[in-house]
């Protein structure tokens, strides 16, 4: 709902509240310059917002883009988590 300004498509069934209009916002921003540049950074849709700088994946870093209950960067878990994460995918057969 918060991806490309959609929330207008559920007043009937939710009350949102100013903090989830500014959520729709800065999503639907990376959204849309991803769109247009291939790249999540640049200038949000309203002049009211600074977009946190989104890193590109390397495969190696350990770090995402929080957006929700605070936008910026945070460490997606301890190295050796991710890494059982990963190790558990890895044995997956697809169906």
């Amino acid at each position: 709902m918060y991806v490309m300004n959609a929330l207008y498509t559920n007043t009937d069934k939710y009350t949102f509240t100013d903090y989830d209009y500014c959520l729709e916002e800065v999503m639907s921003s990376y959204w849309a310059n991803f769109i247009k540049h291939l790249n999540p950074n640049g200038v949000a849709i309203s002049a009211a917002f600074n977009l946190t700088y989104w890193a590109p994946n390397d495969g190696e870093s350990q770090t995402v883009v929080r957006v929700g209950d605070g936008f910026g960067a945070t460490k997606i878990a301890e190295k050796q988590n991710v890494t059982v994460i990963m190790e558990c995918f890895a044995q997956q057969s697809p169906h």
